[in-house]
């Protein structure tokens, strides 16, 4: 890799032989070397030009306040969008002319475009080179070829990520439900009379073991557990039981509950409020913006090892 003076990195070049008029035209300065190839200063000052307007066009001028910090980022994005197209080029994953053409015939399409004439005329009138709007997709195509099949495959959302990611991205969801921890213990009416049934309210009033009591006589869920239901939503309950449950200290049992085809009888162990269940949209609209933000985050560290392993000299 040439080796550069970087604060006076001049390509000069004498264009008159008149001894009186012969002067040194500076054509243009390298601001940046990457494994040899150079980006010009020229190039930057295009790059700067172009994502000023789209800054602008988005609102987002207050990122331009500082001209020596923005045009550092531009030149850092453009070794990065350099390094990445180099790979995308070693891993074969350029757009293909058929891809390219396939993205403007569906824009031209959903746009009532009749040809690419026509098409180029309307790119004109908001000062846009037909050739540069196609080889702006084909870089766009090429990107997300090398996202599809390098990094998307990777990423994986577990039910625990998408609490957390609702909590960090919408922190003010307020959807929320109580719910009730509790066991229970149920037989049926047809099995015990009401008398009977409340003699093993005194049972466990006495051995204050309600487990052990529920494992040897419920006939209801979960008896090798002491019928423990773990946490259950108030919507999702017996009104009987949801109604007794309400009125209860945590760690009591309740009196005998009458449940119509049975009695029960229920130890309140907890009670409290959690996130209610996400809808199928919010479920889509938060698996999106997280899985989003992960593809960002793999393909910033992809970037990352890229620039570890190469030459890089900046000169501004």
């Amino acid at each position: 890799m040439p080796s550069f003076n970087k604060t006076h990195l001049f390509l000069s070049l004498l264009c008159l032989t008149h001894p009186l008029l012969a002067k040194p035209v500076v054509i243009d300065q390298v601001v940046a070397s990457l494994d040899g190839e150079v980006i010009l200063q020229s190039e930057l000052e295009a790059e700067q030009a172009s994502v000023a307007k789209m800054l602008t066009l988005e609102k987002r001028e207050s990122e331009m306040d500082q001209p020596i910090a923005f045009k550092k980022r531009v030149l850092e994005q453009m070794i990065e969008d350099k390094l990445l197209d180099k790979e995308i080029k070693r891993l074969g994953l350029e757009a293909t002319d058929a891809q390219v053409e396939q993205v403007i015939q569906n824009i031209m399409r959903e746009n009532n475009i009749q040809s690419k004439q026509d098409f180029s005329r309307l790119l004109s009138q908001e000062g846009v080179r037909f050739e540069d709007f196609e080889a702006n997709y084909r870089n766009r195509i090429s990107r997300n070829n090398y996202v599809r099949q390098n990094i998307q495959p990777k990423i994986t959302i577990s039910p625990e990520d998408m609490q957390k990611a609702v909590a960090e991205l919408d922190p003010n969801r307020t959807k929320t439900k109580k719910f009730f921890e509790f066991a229970l213990l149920f037989i049926p009416a047809s099995s015990i009379s009401k008398r009977e049934f409340n003699k093993i309210k005194k049972t466990i009033e006495k051995s204050a073991d309600f487990a052990e009591v529920a494992k040897k006589q419920t006939k209801g869920p979960n008896p090798s557990q002491g019928g423990y239901m773990g946490k259950v939503f108030e919507k999702d309950l017996h009104e009987n039981i949801k109604a007794a449950l309400t009125k209860m200290e945590k760690d009591t049992v309740s009196n005998l509950i009458e449940m119509g085809n049975g009695y029960a009888l229920v130890h309140k162990i907890d009670e409290g409020m959690e996130m209610a269940d996400l809808t199928e949209e919010e479920k889509a609209k938060y698996t999106d913006q997280l899985f989003n933000q992960r593809v960002v985050e793999a393909l910033n560290q992809n970037i990352n090892r890229l620039k570890q392993g190469a030459l890089i000299d900046t000169f501004l």
